[in-house]
């Protein structure tokens, strides 16, 4: 796996997508309630571009342009870290969005961590502790060190051990690491780390931006500057600070020329993509810029018309609502069925290289896509709606016990 994606290498970790529900354009419902469907495309486009960069990282790209070897180029491109600051300002906006925080305290609905937390927990953990369980029932296939043509990586022949215990599984359903989290039966659990560590601070974030933006974006630099939080934090806070300033961001488009969105995007993505390639695979740089821009791509998703009719197609409106299972199942079909797959090509007398690469990659991506389709309807959804359920008893409790409490009190008074 390139460096910048892996947690042992001064960074920690995502989900993706994962991370977050989303918002939607439904009419007539309170702003707080909304979904805005064009942002599940933005995850759609993430997702994959994680999954084609661990296919790549596995097992190579050769492609020659006009007599050298432009993949390297062609790897920085699409390289999965920049999908990884997408992640994050998406969790940071969406988490924040049910909160008109330029009101103060006085939100679309008032914050309450314990409602946060079910609906968290709900929307995270089912759906990773069942294709945990799957990958740990598909190790044998791995056990079988299949030789390929083109050959794993040295990254990918690091991934897994030979042998998993029932405490080693409990451990990683909790997301405890070990020591370079490869061994994982989910490596990339190491965004979700991230996430549940975030988690913890971002119900905190939410609250000082209701107080003031300066306290908000004093705190993230402090906790990342002095206290060597993880730069991620910034982009949640680049996703909560697009929350609050919705309605600044829409008036202000409405002024500019038609033009100028379409030309500002252009510029936003080259940056995007550029800070990859100045600043290489290491470096704070890129995640500043990544993140900044990242957040730019948002704020055009939300409001430039053109990007929104291209983003609202139902293809990939429906791939970014199957992306949290895209996220997790693709390295099991990586690891475990992807040598299989070249293996019976190889079989077949295919030899050249770059062509078992994309039939490889192709039956990867569908498999996966099915397998997220299945998961989609059988565990998110039904986990989401127990969340939904969960939470709405504890509201009720919670009023319940609010009115008891106060007229308990009341002959005191």
């Amino acid at each position: 796996m390139p460096s910048s994606l892996t947690p042992n290498l001064n960074q920690t970790e995502l989900s993706p997508n994962a991370m977050a529900s989303t918002l939607s354009d439904t009419k007539g419902k309170p702003a707080g309630r909304q979904r805005i469907d064009v942002l599940d495309s933005l995850r759609a486009f993430a997702s994959v571009s994680i999954l084609l960069t661990h296919f790549v990282g596995a097992y190579g790209l050769s492609f020659p342009l006009f007599g050298f070897d432009a993949s390297p180029w062609i790897i920085r491109f699409l390289h999965g870290s920049t999908s990884l600051s997408m992640f994050f300002v998406l969790s940071g906006f969406v988490l924040s969005a049910k909160y008109r925080m330029s009101d103060g305290m006085e939100g679309h609905q008032p914050f309450s961590l314990v409602s946060f937390y079910i609906q968290r927990i709900s929307r995270i953990l089912p759906t990773f502790i069942f294709i945990l369980l799957i990958s740990w029932a598909c190790h044998p296939i791995y056990a079988l060190k299949l030789e390929t043509q083109p050959p794993q990586s040295e990254w990918a022949q690091s991934l897994w051990l030979d042998n998993y215990k029932p405490a080693d599984i409990v451990k990683q359903a909790v997301f405890k690491s070990g020591a370079t989290g490869n061994e994982n039966l989910l490596p990339q659990d190491w965004t979700l780390r991230v996430t549940t560590k975030f988690i913890l601070i971002i119900p905190f974030l939410i609250i000082l931006a209701t107080r003031s933006t300066a306290w908000l974006i004093a705190f993230t630099l402090i906790a990342i500057g002095v206290y060597k939080v993880e730069l991620y934090l910034l982009h949640f806070t680049y996703g909560i600070l697009i929350s609050k300033y919705q309605a600044e961001i829409a008036a202000a488009f409405k002024r500019w020329p038609k033009r100028l969105p379409i030309l500002g995007g252009v510029l936003l993505l080259s940056l995007y993509i550029g800070a990859h390639i100045v600043a290489g695979y290491s470096g704070t740089l890129k995640w500043f810029a990544a993140g900044g821009t990242a957040a730019g791509i948002v704020i055009g998703a939300i409001h430039v018309e053109s990007w929104k009719r291209f983003l609202s197609l139902k293809a990939l409106r429906f791939t970014g609502k199957i992306s949290y299972s895209i996220y997790l199942w693709h390295m099991l079909v990586l690891i475990a069925f992807t040598p299989v797959i070249i293996a019976v090509l190889n079989n077949w007398g295919l030899s050249n290289l770059n062509g078992i690469r994309f039939i490889a990659l192709l039956i990867n991506f569908t498999i996966t896509y099915i397998l997220s389709i299945i998961t989609f309807h059988l565990i998110e959804q039904p986990s989401n709606t127990l969340g939904k359920r969960l939470n709405s008893l504890y509201i009720r409790w919670a009023s319940s016990w609010k009115r008891s409490t106060k007229d308990s009190l009341n002959p005191l008074l």
